[in-house]
């Protein structure tokens, strides 16, 4: 007769008098876990101290910019008006905040803005002609039927002619943080991490022009440049005028506290 090995015995209370009872008792017991190798172990150990070196690093980077963005106030420029550059040649027509109605020069190389025209609607965007006058022009938004308004300012005798609607140049678009110069050279603005960098690139080949902390929400636009190319005026956030030059090295300082469209000439226009 053939028997079957039974995997669980039973075993019996042995206790007399007391109720036959029965428990299972495992026989084959599963082995336990091995322990983790020592690679493995060594291996998370490093990929814990990679993460750390991550985490502070990313905080180092992260700390910076807010301190930055919170805490560090725009850059400080010198001042022409307080020391005057008489190597800068030409006068620069520019516009006030909050003014509307006039439209005012000073001279590149630094002083005190004289007020060269005021009148209705005559605040714009600014070019000197060819003729050496200064025609403003003022652009309706996308969402306005009006047509735009252009003027032409003689800044000999502060006389202003009106511009034929017809004969208004079209409104082009600025490109936002590059702009090309007289001489086929290239001005970019670009700020990260808390550091602002302007930057002149000519025949492929970059150069910094001035590299300083800012806030992140901080930078300069639309330049406009001498004939030569030697130097621009910028307009930054706080609608400063900036005269930057492209010597190497090259020098940033504050030409108007309180403006924006300025347009170059190099034609003398004002005394002294």
């Amino acid at each position: 007769m053939s028997t079957t090995k039974d995997p669980v015995r039973r075993k019996t209370n042995a206790r007399p008098g007391a109720p036959m009872t029965t428990r299972a008792v495992a026989t084959d017991v599963p082995p336990a876990p091995a322990a983790s190798p020592p690679r493995l172990a060594t291996r998370r150990k490093v990929l814990a101290a990679v993460a750390a070196v991550v985490v502070v690093i990313g905080g180092f980077f992260l700390a910076r910019a807010l301190y930055w963005a919170l805490f560090q106030p725009t850059p400080d420029f010198p001042s022409l008006v307080t020391t005057p550059d008489r190597s800068l040649l030409g006068p620069v027509a520019f516009l006030k905040p909050g003014d509307d109605r006039c439209v005012y020069l000073v001279a590149a190389s630094g002083g005190e803005p004289q007020q060269l025209a005021c009148g209705d609607r005559l605040a714009g965007e600014l070019a000197w002609r060819d003729d050496g006058r200064l025609q403003s022009t003022g652009y309706p938004s996308d969402d306005s039927d009006d047509d735009p308004v252009s003027r032409i300012i003689d800044p000999a005798t502060g006389d202003v002619e009106e511009v034929p609607t017809a004969e208004i140049p079209p409104y082009r678009e600025w490109p936002e943080h590059a702009w090309p110069g007289p001489n086929g050279e290239e001005v970019t603005c670009k700020n990260g991490g808390g550091k602002l960098t302007l930057s002149l690139t000519v025949d492929g080949r970059s150069r910094t022009l001035l590299s300083t902390g800012a806030p992140s929400t901080y930078c300069m636009h639309r330049p406009t440049w001498n004939e030569d190319g030697s130097w621009f005026v910028v307009k930054d956030d706080l609608d400063r005028l900036l005269l930057v030059t492209t010597t190497d090295p090259s020098s940033t300082r504050l030409l108007v506290d309180g403006g924006y469209w300025p347009a170059v000439t190099g034609a003398e226009l004002l005394p002294g």
